[in-house]
């Protein structure tokens, strides 16, 4: 189906929190992840790290054309200092705390 995602959880991030009025959780992308993590049940959670290690293993050449063609559609991270990878990282520390 269109609009179906095998990320769901993860896409919700994004399309939820990290988009154009990101600020709107903090000045920080870290806030935001923060208020993320606040805003979730522990269901989402399990599944967002779940998904995070679905993808990083699925695309272990390809990480950050990956991660930018199926997340970065609003906003770009790079600005913000992060690889694809140091945010799935900081994303999954956070999830796991």
């Amino acid at each position: 189906m269109e609009g179906e995602t095998k990320y769901p959880n993860l896409q919700f991030l994004f399309d939820a929190y990290l988009n154009q009025d990101y600020d709107l959780y903090g000045e920080k992308i870290s806030d935001v992840l923060r208020v993320y993590r606040s805003e979730i049940d522990e269901s989402m959670r399990l599944g967002a790290i779940t998904e995070i290690e679905t993808f990083k293993s699925e695309h272990r050449e390809d990480l950050a054309s990956a991660f930018e063609s199926n997340f970065e559609q609003q906003i770009s991270l790079a600005p913000s200092g992060y690889t694809a990878q140091s945010f799935l990282e900081e994303l999954k520390r956070l999830l796991c705390e």
